[in-house]
């Protein structure tokens, strides 16, 4: 989780010499520290009777070694009562952690990506988000949509805005430093980070700072970024269902508007991401929230493929 593309495109903090073999941080909670293999995760992920833990390979005859650590506790241990977050929150012992995906998915300008959706009946705790976006051409104003928290499933539009933009929303501004062309700023903060920025023609060469102060780019460029933000520090979730939705762009009325009238020049986005959800029954006894199966890429009808859905989602792996 955290890293949407193979490899970074700077040291973290600043434009130096390319980090050497893709390895990153993510808030000191997950990343990769190895040329082969490396990969870590630290998630608090609770269970009452069993654990069960799955590794998916990425291909045939792959030989890996997994380390699980964890922990149990006597049922009449104050231990037992929940997992206490660093935002204070007190998570019930009968939640779980549910992994929400959107599985290399194109949205058209204005349409909203829904990172999370959890039913009502059921309350729950947003721990960490993390997406990967592809778009052509680079500096379209995808980047102007905002996020709308849905905090109960009878909230309607526009709910609460979490963020006015793609940036806002990762504790970053103005594009991530590169709004007139400039270098990007790459972080990896306690809350949140930005782990890949890049423009480049569609033949991966690099584009000059004169080109990507166009806006829009040139049609045959492209714009990638990867970033993450953890929701530990802070409480923020819903009573009783709701959802986290992403605008593709946005209107003149800037995150207050629900119509479909562009304010802007956004182009359609591949968006891959990964959203953590604590998750538990409002009803004691209810089974837990069911796992919604991951939304896939959807064949393009009506016209050829673009080189946007020609990319292996390898390419995209969180």
């Amino acid at each position: 989780c955290g890293q949407g593309f193979p490899q970074l495109n700077g040291s973290i903090g600043g434009d130096r010499e390319q980090t050497p073999y893709g390895l990153f941080s993510a808030g000191n909670k997950m990343g990769r520290a190895a040329r082969d293999g490396g990969w870590y995760h630290y998630h608090k992920v609770l269970f009452r009777k069993s654990i069960r833990i799955v590794a998916r390979t990425s291909g045939p005859k792959v030989r890996f070694t997994v380390s699980v650590r964890g922990h149990e506790v006597a049922a009449s241990s104050p231990a037992a009562e929940g997992l206490a977050l660093p935002s204070g929150f007190v998570v019930p012992p009968q939640a779980r952690l549910q992994l929400q995906r959107l599985d290399s998915i194109y949205f058209q300008p204005m349409a909203f990506a829904p990172l999370v959706h959890l039913p009502a009946g059921y309350a729950g705790l947003i721990y960490l988000t993390t997406v990967a976006l592809d778009t052509s051409p680079s500096t379209n104003d995808y980047i102007e949509g905002c996020w709308h928290l849905y905090t109960d499933s009878n909230k309607t539009f526009p709910g609460i805005v979490v963020g006015t933009g793609v940036e806002d929303f990762f504790d970053s501004a103005y594009w991530f430093c590169a709004l007139n062309g400039q270098a990007p700023c790459l972080f990896d903060h306690a809350n949140a980070g930005l782990l890949h920025f890049s423009r480049k023609w569609g033949n991966g060469s690099a584009m000059s700072s004169e080109v990507q102060k166009l806006r829009p780019g040139p049609p045959s460029t492209h714009e990638r970024l990867s970033a993450y933000r953890f929701f530990d520090g802070e409480v923020v979730g819903f009573s009783n269902g709701g959802a986290l939705h992403w605008r593709v762009g946005d209107n003149l009325g800037k995150c207050n508007d629900p119509s479909d009238v562009p304010g802007g020049n956004a182009h359609e986005v591949v968006v891959h991401s990964y959203a953590w959800v604590y998750t538990w029954p409002l009803v004691v006894g209810a089974p837990p929230a069911p796992n919604a199966p991951p939304l896939q890429l959807p064949k393009r009808s009506g016209a050829p493929d673009s080189d946007l859905a020609q990319r292996r989602d390898s390419d995209l792996v969180l």
